[in-house]
């Protein structure tokens, strides 16, 4: 519907306590309106500021930084996913440290942006600045627009040989490893690799988002606050089962303290067989290309991985080249009959005779 103004919302008190504010600064809901009123007021200054008129007005750094100052009020107003809110933040901040003594404007956004290129970053992550610095200067009233190439990246392929070997030594575990751990890290493994779920979502999984009545678990945290059901393997339910054992549904399914920690101990398992590069992702790339390799259609395949866009899920079919081995497969079938042997259809004779032309058969 329709979106209200800033002055609007920020003279609303229901909108100031919507959304918590970023660690480090203060809560919308502690600041006066009146300091609220100076936030949108920075913001028009910033808009005039910008323009081509207002760039020969004003100067001085104070209103460089009302405008950034504007720009984060104006994020935690909007609706969105705090990890996104953050996330935009971070990526603004990065531009705004390195203005120095530059102007906010589209020519010093693109230099940014070929700044980060120099400095060696990835395609996928400039896209991510790019996006958003290109939501800042619309803020601001101003249009950035770059052409960015896209190479496309294909997950590594992972030999399903290796997987269960990987899970075989997280059943064993490491010299040292007590009982309790490498019960849960062989769990996760098993969890991992049946769901394909991000380590984010496997972390803040619940005993009481699943129904193993039904062989389903539901993900409440996936990315961009998406909810998504996916149905059990028999391996998968065995390990949601031990780690459900004496515990309650609020409970958290894997209890390893920061998604960073179940990284770790997943790395040093591979690395103890010898697997360089496998972590808690590769088992989503494994999960994806497993489907993709059975031929389950791929948005079924985009479903059960929560996937926004297909393009990304067409990687998984990339990765596994099962379309081009049926497509080189055909040339390896008897050959069709002879075009003299085809028989035509009526649409075909029918727009062969409208060309004064006709078709017959030949007489062996």
């Amino acid at each position: 519907g329709h979106r209200p103004s800033l002055l609007g919302r920020i003279q609303n008190p229901a909108y100031r306590t919507a959304w918590p504010s970023p660690e480090g600064t203060p809560a919308l809901e502690s600041l006066s309106v009146a300091r609220l009123l100076d936030l949108l007021a920075a913001k028009t200054l910033a808009q005039t500021m910008h323009s081509d008129r207002g760039r020969r007005v004003y100067a001085g750094g104070m209103a460089l930084d009302d405008t950034f100052a504007a720009y984060r009020q104006e994020l935690e107003l909007r609706d969105l996913d705090p990890k996104t809110r953050a996330r935009y933040w971070q990526l603004v901040q990065g531009y705004q440290r390195w203005l120095a003594d530059r102007e906010i404007a589209p020519e010093t956004a693109r230099l940014y942006l070929a700044h980060l290129r120099n400095l060696g970053y990835r395609p996928a992550t400039i896209e991510l600045y790019y996006v958003g610095l290109r939501l800042f200067l619309d803020f601001l009233g101003m249009k950035l627009q770059v052409k960015l190439r896209k190479p496309q990246t294909l997950p590594p392929v992972h030999d399903p040989g290796d997987m269960e070997r990987l899970l075989e030594a997280a059943r064993r575990g490491l010299p040292g490893q007590g009982e309790v751990v490498v019960r849960r890290n062989h769990n996760a493994i098993a969890i991992l690799m049946d769901t394909g779920l991000r380590i984010g979502e496997l972390m803040a999984l619940r005993l009481g988002d699943v129904n193993f009545t039904q062989g389903v678990l539901v993900v409440r945290q996936g990315k961009g606050q998406k909810q998504r059901a996916i149905p059990l393997t028999v391996r998968a339910s065995l390990a949601l089962r031990s780690q459900s054992q004496g515990r309650g549904a609020q409970h958290r399914v894997i209890d390893a303290g920061t998604a960073r920690n179940m990284y770790e101990a997943i790395v040093r398992l591979a690395r103890s067989i010898g697997l360089e590069g496998v972590h808690p992702h590769s088992f989503r790339h494994f999960f994806g290309t497993q489907l993709a390799e059975r031929g389950v259609r791929l948005e079924v395949i985009q479903e059960l991985m929560g996937h926004a866009d297909p393009a990304t899920t067409r990687i998984y079919v990339a990765v596994t080249g099962r379309s081009l081995r049926e497509a080189m497969s055909a040339l390896e079938q008897p050959a069709g009959p002879a075009l003299s042997e085809v028989i035509i259809t009526r649409n075909h004779r029918e727009g062969l005779s409208r060309l004064g032309l006709s078709w017959e058969l030949p007489v062996s």
